[in-house]
């Protein structure tokens, strides 16, 4: 599997370094041109102008420019070349468990109080994110995180999007153009608040259509009038050129914050412009078959008024906004051409246009970014599989489910089949008990979100997800660990209070109390947990535990290890009843500590 990525990188290699060759030459051959085209220069001004060298001295002005239009487009081919070799070396790097390098981990979008989202690593270091992340758009970003968070819980939207992640799992090609339209950049993109807040606005800069004949009649009379008084001589005529342009620039400084808040927006976002009308030139020679990425598509293009069309002209005029923002260029192009008038008027024509689409149409390139990175481990994982989900009922069933986050070579695999009922799992420290739960959690966070889950099968219903896995004490506020968890614990309780259609997972229940509490508590959250009639499974070393199941229904599950010439091997495999080891004291003579009798 690894092969293809291996197979595009060497591919990308190649045409690199031929065009690079190419790109070499016109470098060469460009200063040779312009070389030739001084010195052609030079023997116009020596023969006073004769015609033959005024004809030649225009055909090496004229290659001169085309060698750098052609310079400039290998320049890109070479950038797009090696963007598309990172891009496939960050695939194998995903197969290879080198992720965790990964710039982006979108640990700003984590919040510490979600249900789940710190105990499954979905977001932050080393998280499902940081893996499986293509996007680089700021919406593409948040639709990632809210796919994965906080999914659209019916049944019919989550067969849509397993539709959608299908056709983009069997088209590597695609979802590689998209992430190399803006793969070149070292850092997400920034949140369009600005622009959108404008878009969105209402009112005209200056009302009346008058100020916009004024903005383009007067560029003509100052120019018409300069021209006259410089030819004939005619100073007064000069003087009150001077004195219009004067007036001109003046008007436009008067309303110079207005300006600069308009392009000041512009500024926020000009250099990501051209990236979104990348992906959107991408988006618009594909094809779709799924109903869903058709309609995210025929939300771009389907009316003549596109977001193509919308993006480029916004960039076009940025680029123009972009020419005065140093004040030698600005005073004159204001003072003469009134640009900066200009500027404001054609974003207002644009906003009246296009203002009210523009953010439908960010959210919906960031959703197809979304769900291109949510068929990524369908291109690096040999085993995945599209889950049933159900909407009624309370069960998870599956086949060899694996954890995602676990490099292949040593990720072993298990069954599960809860229906209906709460796991008590004990086992050995390091034995695989809270890789389980992260297990069952991780997947079910893919299910709903309509990616493909690490399984040979898998089919559950849909399910709330609640742990308590990871707890935090706060010497801050003066909250000890157990707190933590019995405040933790607390919001599951409530939550299957108001809806038992709900899944909890909790590692190692009450760690942070002795054992004879830890032992009546855990009893006493289990029966609740019961008799909310909601499903789980929860992790213990405390014995007593295992017999909850002569009372209620609840299922024993245990891990085990064996040892061999003073080394504890684990085999990570979920088997049926308690456990009947323990291991401690083995662990302590492995890291050096004398048991003392």
């Amino acid at each position: 599997m690894e092969e293809k990525f291996k197979e595009r990188i060497d591919q990308y290699k190649v045409l690199w370094e031929y065009e690079n060759k190419i790109y070499s030459r016109i470098a060469n051959l460009r200063l040779i041109v312009l070389l030739a085209s001084l010195y052609m220069t030079y023997l116009l001004v020596k023969m006073q102008g004769h015609l033959m060298v005024f004809a030649v001295a225009i055909v090496f002005y004229g290659s001169f420019i085309y060698l750098v239009y052609r310079h400039q487009k290998i320049k890109e081919k070479l950038d797009y070349y090696e963007s598309m070799k990172l891009i496939n070396e960050k695939y194998v790097k995903r197969m290879n468990e080198e992720w965790h390098s990964f710039p982006d981990t979108g640990e700003e979008l984590l919040d510490e109080a979600h249900p789940y989202a710190l105990d499954l690593d979905i977001l932050g270091e080393r998280s499902l994110f940081q893996k499986i992340n293509t996007t680089h758009t700021w919406y593409g970003r948040k639709k990632l995180a809210s796919a994965l968070l906080a999914p659209d819980f019916t049944e019919e939207a989550i067969i849509e999007r397993q539709k959608a992640i299908k056709e983009l799992m069997q088209d590597l090609d695609f979802c590689q153009k998209v992430e190399g339209a803006t793969a070149k950049r070292k850092k997400a993109m920034k949140n369009p608040e600005k622009l959108l807040n404008y878009a969105k606005a209402e009112g005209d800069f200056l009302k009346g259509k008058g100020w916009r004949r004024v903005a383009t009649i007067l560029p003509w009379v100052i120019i018409a009038l300069w021209a006259v008084g410089y030819v004939a001589h005619i100073h007064l005529l000069i003087t009150g050129t001077l004195i219009l342009m004067f007036i001109s620039y003046g008007f436009q400084f008067f309303h110079a914050p207005r300006i600069g808040e308009v392009k000041g927006m512009l500024g926020a976002i000009i250099y990501e412009l051209n990236e979104y009308v990348y992906i959107l030139e991408v988006l618009k020679e594909k094809e779709f078959i799924s109903p869903y990425l058709k309609e995210l598509s025929n939300v771009l293009f389907k009316d003549q008024v596109n977001a193509l069309d919308a993006l480029k002209k916004l960039e076009k005029i940025s680029s123009k906004a972009n020419v005065t923002t140093q004040p030698i260029v600005a005073i004159p192009l204001d003072a003469i051409l009134l640009w900066d008038l200009k500027i404001v008027f054609a974003l207002e024509d644009w906003r009246k246009t296009y203002g009210q689409q523009v953010e439908h149409y960010l959210e919906t390139i960031g959703e197809i970014e979304s769900l291109i990175s949510l068929s990524v481990l369908g291109h690096v994982e040999e085993k995945v599989s599209f889950p049933l989900v159900a909407a009624e009922g309370r069960f998870i069933t599956g086949k060899q489910v694996g954890h995602p986050l676990i490099k292949q070579t040593v990720r072993v695999c298990n069954d599960v089949n809860m229906d209906q009922e709460i796991f008590v799992i004990t086992g050995s420290n390091m034995s695989g008990k809270t890789t389980f739960l992260r297990t069952i959690g991780i997947n079910l966070v893919l299910a709903y979100a309509g990616a493909p889950v690490l399984a040979d099968q898998l089919a559950c219903s849909m399910m709330k997800i609640y742990t308590s896995m990871r707890i935090r004490d706060d010497l801050t506020h003066g909250i000890s660990t157990f707190y933590a968890e019995l405040t933790r614990i607390k919001q599951i309780i409530e939550a299957a209070k108001e809806d038992a259609q709900m899944l909890f997972l909790i590692d190692e229940i009450f760690r942070g109390t002795n054992s004879n509490d830890r032992i009546i508590g855990a009893t006493s959250v289990v029966k609740a947990l019961d008799s909310l009639g909601i499903i789980g499974a929860i992790t213990t070393h405390d014995m007593e535990l295992c017999q909850l199941n002569d009372t209620i229904d609840v299922t024993n599950y245990h891990f085990s290890e064996t040892y061999q010439e003073d080394t504890i091997q684990f085999d990570y495999s979920i088997k049926a009843g308690p456990s009947t080891t323990t291991n401690a004291k083995y662990l302590m003579k492995m890291v050096g500590i004398e048991l003392i009798q």
